[in-house]
């Protein structure tokens, strides 16, 4: 496990510049220095604690994907990090354009079937 080291210099800098503060994987440290936003990735989001990030306020990426494509259209958006063919109808009806998925597939203890559950579940959004 890594141990996240805080440093409250990089909070100060965004804060500074107008900018977000997007803390990686350590939840618990963004809930200790404000933060608006957190990246959980999908070995992250099985061991966070969802209500205890909400109620700091904090988001998760999904509800970025709207403003993200509306500020990039029309080039293509593509969402990644922490998805599974679950989570792929979210981020599609946000306005990703296609997704891209590497932990999903390959931790996965049978990788080519659960391919083959991508390729059926994205056939839709064809």
């Amino acid at each position: 496990m890594q141990v996240a080291r805080r440093n409250p210099r990089g909070k100060a800098l965004c804060e500074r510049y107008d900018c977000q503060l997007i803390v990686n994987d350590h939840w618990r440290l963004a809930i200790e220095e404000g933060c608006d936003f957190v990246h959980l990735g999908q070995e992250d989001l099985q061991t966070a604690n969802l209500p205890q990030i909400r109620a700091a306020g904090i988001r998760l990426g999904l509800e970025r994907v709207r403003a993200w494509k509306d500020a990039v259209a029309p080039i293509p958006l593509v969402a990644i990090g922490g998805l599974n063919p679950e989570r792929l109808d979210g981020v599609f009806e946000a306005g990703a354009d296609s997704a891209a998925v590497v932990t999903d597939i390959t931790l996965n203890p049978d990788p080519e079937a659960r391919t083959g559950e991508w390729i059926e579940k994205t056939e839709g959004w064809r």
